[in-house]
């Protein structure tokens, strides 16, 4: 009996694909956690002795850290990166000014990073631009460094669909400091009525525009002819077949992302450790600051951090 119920208690088979815990060993040798003072660890602007406690001068000399289609985030020990092109060129100039659809190498060296993220950016890019995307960031980030992903969570966007629940759509929360209190608006009025089935759409697949008809039959009607005999991720897979990145239109949704997706494609990159996250709750202390991070509708996010 006790046997058998240690059996059950077993963790994951260490060379099982995404649990190499043994990354872990890397990102303690790599980040000096145990420097953090706690009364440092809140959610506020002024940040910055986090950074030196954990790696010195070279947090704010180096600059680290990688935002992937940062908009106007900023962060003294961060470099950011985005395109330069309308609706992203009212911003202030990124250190790297990089197409995402165009696959080619990064100019930064290997292993130069300790730690990146990106939010609500890999959903207006194919499986091949994201790839190629995570691919560099195995690269560049050093064994041991975490790379922080949040995107819509394909899941609980078809389950709002399923349970014809539109108020879902409408919880585009963004978080913002106020006297060191974070606030968070969760009613961005994007429903504006409109029938569940089209919000579900024109969230996976917005590039297509608001359709009344699709594939010949109303636009409920195909939609429930695309689910009726496969999963989810068929049913998507089906009606993205079509889709592009469009550079006239760069923040339009053209994929959609789950954690087993995300897991597969980050692994094949040659990351050794992925783990399903949660709002604020990051594997590395740095990136759990939500004035800063998490901020993008966190109410309908998947967050996942990747370990070197």
């Amino acid at each position: 009996m006790e046997s058998e119920k240690r059996s059950l208690l077993a963790p994951p088979a260490v060379e099982q694909a995404g649990f190499d815990w043994s990354a872990l060993d890397d990102t303690a040798s790599l980040f000096s956690l145990a420097n953090l003072d706690d009364r440092l660890m809140t959610d506020r602007v002024d940040d910055t002795a986090d950074y030196t406690a954990l790696l010195g001068d070279k947090a704010t000399d180096l600059r680290p850290f990688l935002n992937i289609g940062a908009g106007d985030w900023s962060h003294p020990c961060w470099r950011n990166h985005d395109f330069v092109q309308p609706p992203y060129d009212q911003y202030t100039p990124p250190d790297y000014n990089i197409d995402l659809s165009v696959l080619e190498s990064w100019p930064v060296e290997s292993n130069f990073l300790y730690g990146a993220f990106t939010s609500h950016t890999i959903e207006h890019l194919t499986d091949e631009m994201v790839m190629h995307i995570f691919s560099e960031m195995a690269r560049i980030i050093r064994p041991g460094g975490v790379f922080r992903i949040s995107t819509p969570d394909f899941y609980t966007a078809y389950a709002a669909w399923k349970i014809n629940d539109a108020r879902y759509y409408d919880q585009r929360s963004t978080g913002r400091l106020k006297r060191d209190v974070l606030m968070i608006n969760t009613n961005s009025g994007f429903s504006k009525g409109k029938p569940v089935h089209q919000l579900y759409f024109e969230r996976i697949a917005s590039c297509y525009g608001a359709l009344k008809e699709w594939r010949g039959l109303p636009l409920e009607e195909a939609i429930i002819a695309e689910h009726a005999s496969r999963p989810p991720e068929a049913a998507a897979d089906s009606i993205l077949a079509n889709a592009d990145f469009s550079r006239k239109k760069p923040n339009q949704h053209i994929n959609y992302w789950t954690e087993q997706k995300l897991r597969r494609m980050l692994v094949s990159s040659g990351f050794r450790l992925v783990l399903r996250s949660s709002y604020g709750q990051s594997i590395l202390p740095l990136m759990r600051n939500k004035a800063y991070f998490d901020k993008t509708r966190p109410n309908e996010s998947i967050w996942v951090d990747a370990v070197r």
